[in-house]
């Protein structure tokens, strides 16, 4: 069981995790923590994970460890000194279009959540490759996770939602079963 949540940005990124837990799980006085990489982590039987764009804020909830991510589709930059660390494969999807190098990151970054390690120390661990499918033209959607050279045991899923690139790292067997927009809390 995993569940995607998101609303418009709130002030603090807690409140709405509490607010969805209260009424939507029935937990009420849910306590907070962070792990030493900052990742949060509740004393409920849950796993979360919070992420956050200009305008919104995404929450997935499930059963097992989770990871997820979201970046606006229009986001332009100069992404550069990042596609400089990725590997070979990643970095011939990411120079292909703007568009696959936000959907490859938003994997990348879901999966360090996953694996509670900082996004960015972790580029020499946490490398995506393609899936052999001939034909088919290269796309972030095909590419799975390695973590020092061993294919993680975890399910994958992105998708397009509300203008967003979202990306969800879930523990092996848990697939997403819903998606909710909650207009304020």
């Amino acid at each position: 069981m995993a569940d995607i949540y998101y609303a418009p940005r709130p002030e603090k990124s807690l409140d709405f995790a509490s607010f969805v837990l209260h009424n939507y799980y029935a937990l009420k006085n849910v306590r907070f923590f962070t792990s030493k990489h900052g990742k949060p982590y509740c004393d409920a039987p849950f796993f979360f994970s919070l992420s956050h764009t200009k305008r919104l804020i995404f929450l997935c909830v499930a059963g097992g460890e989770t990871g997820i991510d979201a970046e606006d589709v229009r986001r332009r930059g100069n992404f550069t000194a990042i596609k400089s660390r990725l590997s070979p494969c990643e970095r011939m999807l990411a120079d292909t279009s703007d568009e696959e190098f936000l959907k490859l990151w938003t994997m990348r970054e879901a999966t360090a959540k996953y694996l509670d390690l900082p996004v960015f120390t972790s580029f020499s661990r946490l490398k995506f490759q393609a899936r052999k499918n001939d034909g088919e033209r290269m796309r972030a959607e095909a590419f799975f996770p390695f973590f020092c050279g061993k294919a993680l045991s975890v399910n994958m899923s992105a998708f397009e939602l509300d203008g967003h690139y979202v990306s969800v790292c879930l523990t092996h067997g848990e697939n997403v079963e819903k998606i909710r927009f909650i207009n304020g809390i």
